[in-house]
């Protein structure tokens, strides 16, 4: 059978439950086995223990990062004369640079968050055929896949963003998920201002702009970004009204949710 017809293994490195959730839907929809490892370290020390046909990398972990996970998993693969797995990114906040970053550290490709499923299907199946192929010396990147443009800028969501990624049942499934988590991820990032605790900050913001982005929220995911980066490089107390901004976006986006699964 081809890669394209048949089950493949694959491991989803990502800290966030309902990336991970909505990931392996995407996965197992399409006869794929999934194993999942919570950020960088468990991905180094899984697939030392166990092979996978293809990696989906998250860049932003606690712990260790995808980039750094993946340098350790390339310089493991090497020590040990293993062939190389295909290391896929997955980024919700595409930053200049990260593109480059993700290859140098041997990523094979890069996709951006809101993730449609049949293009992770592609791309997946494209690099285990490479890797299986004689003479594969190295990436062959896909440009990442941008949110297209909105229909109505006063929307907090685009339905048919989520529907891209998923079907109605899953796109559900991480709507309850998200209305019962994203009241404590605004906690915790105040909670992480008061500490001055910048990592903390930016870590949960991150998290939170890719949940976010599964549903094409375009203003609570720009304000996620403006909350990630200030925390690298401004002044905290500013994130309070940025904090604020977000806060309100997300009560939106709670309502029109609870519309959505109300919704016969």
């Amino acid at each position: 059978a081809t890669s394209a017809s048949r089950s493949l293994k694959v491991l989803v490195v990502d800290d966030n439950a309902i990336n991970q959730q909505l990931t392996s839907a995407l996965l197992e929809r399409r006869g794929h086995r999934v194993g999942i490892a919570e950020n960088g370290l468990e991905a180094v020390e899984r697939l030392a223990a166990e092979r996978f046909d293809a990696v989906l990398m998250d860049m932003m972990m606690p712990v260790m990062d995808g980039l750094e996970a993946t340098r350790r998993i390339r310089a493991g693969e090497a020590a040990a004369g293993l062939s190389r797995s295909p290391i896929i990114a997955m980024t919700a906040n595409a930053m200049p640079g990260d593109r480059e970053s993700c290859l140098t550290a041997g990523m094979d490709d890069y996709l951006t968050k809101p993730i449609n499923g049949d293009e992770l299907q592609r791309l997946i199946v494209k690099h285990v055929a490479a890797d299986r192929g004689a003479g594969r010396h190295g990436p062959a990147v896909d440009g990442g896949r941008e949110i297209g443009p909105p229909r109505a800028a006063s929307h907090p969501f685009d339905y048919d963003v989520a529907l891209a990624a998923a079907d109605r049942e899953t796109v559900e499934l991480i709507a309850a998920s998200f209305l019962e988590y994203s009241a404590r991820d605004l906690q915790t990032i105040r909670h992480s201002i008061a500490d001055a605790d910048r990592r903390g900050i930016a870590s949960t913001a991150a998290n939170l702009g890719g949940t976010l982005a599964i549903f094409g929220a375009r203003p609570a995911v720009r304000l996620a970004r403006r909350i990630e980066q200030q925390a690298a490089f401004g002044e905290l107390p500013a994130l309070h009204a940025l904090l604020d901004e977000l806060a309100g976006e997300i009560d939106r986006l709670r309502v029109a949710l609870k519309r959505l699964r109300s919704a016969p």
